[in-house]
């Protein structure tokens, strides 16, 4: 014998399964912008931070009063945020690329320390520049790049790499780009000289590193 299906069985099936969406979609939703919020702070503070250590060291002019290593970490783990808001959010969201500029410019801030730390300290910290791209043609070469560069800063505390995003239309990021001759997406700048277009493995970046 056939059973029939109850109408108001099926009404309720659905307005349960659009409940339990809305409730997974607004979950995830509040995490990501939770993890924007934190971002927005994370950065106010690192800028002040940044400043008046630039500050103390103009003030003091000693190259003990420098802790290079110090803001690495937290601009590596606020890079990782921003690449979930990304997931989330969208890489051409408003809230998103305004993020990515803000914190590009706090990376050109950190790298210049670094570059006058090395000048005027007679130290010899690797700096790396990364000009990735989030567009469709340059999307696999890019992540393939950045995780071989991760994987080796997991390894080596000492290098510096900085990630930039190569549409990020913004003054600073177009004064880089003309200040290396980037002309194209995925490119690398070690040290300040050697180019570098493409990278298979961590001895390719050893290699350049030498």
């Amino acid at each position: 014998m056939e059973r029939t299906l109850n109408p108001l069985r099926l009404l309720l099936a659905f307005i349960i399964a659009v409940i339990l969406f809305a409730g997974v979609f607004f979950l995830g939703y509040t995490i990501s912008y939770s993890k924007y919020r934190s971002v927005s702070l994370s950065q106010e503070n690192i800028r002040y931070e940044l400043l008046g250590l630039e500050l103390e060291g103009q003030l003091l002019e000693g190259c003990d009063v420098f802790d290079p290593y110090y803001f690495s970490t937290e601009l590596d783990q606020m890079g990782s945020v921003i690449g979930v808001l990304e997931e989330r959010f969208g890489k051409n969201d408003d809230k998103v690329i305004k993020q990515k500029e803000v914190y590009s410019m706090l990376e050109i801030q950190h790298l210049l320390l670094i570059d006058k730390y090395n000048k005027n300290c007679n130290k010899t910290i690797p700096i790396v520049l990364f000009f990735y791209s989030n567009e469709e043609n340059f999307i696999v070469q890019a992540e393939k790049m950045g995780f071989i560069l991760s994987t080796y800063k997991a390894n080596n505390k000492n290098i510096m790499i900085y990630s930039f995003d190569y549409s990020l239309n913004t003054n600073l990021i177009n004064l880089l780009k003309k200040k290396y001759d980037i002309t194209q997406a995925n490119t690398i700048i070690i040290n300040g000289q050697t180019k570098v277009w493409n990278l298979n493995n961590i001895d390719d970046l050893k290699k350049y590193l030498k």
